[in-house]
């Protein structure tokens, strides 16, 4: 015999505040934790861009560079 699915109901004394208490606990815990603060966090490292660019070592135009040593430069530039 097979039983029946119950359905959850949606109950009327539900508010959006029972829902968003978990949001202000990580705010709270990130305040505290120097892990989950913004100083914990590094900017991403960009490594290669494309488009009209100009390779910053020769000077002649590139479609795609690279990025090495602080400057972007086109493929023949690049120290691989």
């Amino acid at each position: 015999m097979m039983s029946e699915r119950v359905r959850p109901t949606v109950t009327e004394d539900a508010t959006l505040s029972d829902f968003e208490s978990g949001a202000d606990d990580r705010e709270r815990q990130g305040e505290d934790d120097p892990d989950l603060s913004e100083t914990a966090l590094e900017s991403p490292t960009v490594t290669y861009a494309w488009g009209d660019r100009e390779c910053d070592r020769c000077g002649s135009p590139a479609e795609r560079v690279w990025h090495d040593e602080g400057a972007f430069v086109c493929p023949a530039c690049k120290r691989w």
